[in-house]
């Protein structure tokens, strides 16, 4: 029997950190001197912290911004970041990830837009299990589907496995759809803040929350 993978987005999808989010790479962009900021997201090529950085970096500083400059905004990022209120799970989302890890028949992955050690912390605050190796963050890679990409591989090794029957996509926003398209796999919408858009982009699986689903739900998920 063959052996799938859920990829699970983490702001909005299983922590309630889009807030802490927003001030701490706000408090990025004025602690490296980038006062001019597009803040329309979705206007970006790619909406992820490495990308959305790089242009307004480039914007305010006239050179392109380099991997140490992308790591000095991390730096303060995490500082804001480990100052603001601790970040909560999407109910239900820590424990559903721990019957995803105790199940023989799903394997589980982190692919995020956000920087690498925002991400640990938005999984640790909460209590979601996870292992670093498989939590793929933006420091390096622009596009969310290559995030996405790097996350299967991450859990091939993880897990000792050579190839996935599926992979599932979970995520709560607009550019997780298009991600979603563009590597042809399903996406499982999740949460209340973007329900109405992304059923009004076709999504036909969405959970308002993890409080219900079981992992039979999964394979439902996948159609």
């Amino acid at each position: 029997m063959g052996r799938n993978l859920i990829v699970f987005d983490i702001d909005g999808t299983v922590a309630n950190s889009e807030k802490q989010h927003g001030e701490s790479i706000e408090y990025g962009f004025e602690k490296t001197g980038c006062h001019k900021v597009n803040r329309d997201w979705n206007s970006y090529k790619h909406v992820t912290d490495n990308h959305v950085y790089s242009t307004i970096f480039e914007v305010n500083h006239k050179r392109e911004a380099t991997t140490d400059d992308i790591d000095i905004f991390q730096e303060h990022v995490i500082a804001k970041l480990n100052e603001l209120d601790l970040i909560e799970e999407i109910p239900g989302a820590a424990k559903f990830i721990k019957k995803v890890w105790n199940c023989d028949g799903w394997d589980l992955a982190f692919a995020t837009g956000s920087l690498y050690e925002t991400a640990l912390k938005k999984l640790s605050d909460p209590g979601i299990k996870y292992k670093p190796g498989i939590v793929i963050a933006s420091n390096r890679i622009e596009s969310r589907e290559e995030i996405i990409k790097a996350a299967a591989e991450a859990a091939k090794r993880m897990f000792q496995v050579n190839h996935y029957e599926n992979i599932l996509s979970c995520g709560d926003a607009l550019w997780d759809v298009k991600t979603a398209k563009n590597l042809n796999v399903p996406l499982l919408g999740v949460g209340l803040d973007h329900k109405d858009a992304l059923l009004e982009a076709g999504v036909t699986n969405h959970i308002d929350n993890w409080l219900d689903v079981t992992i039979d739900d999964l394979t439902h998920f996948l159609n």
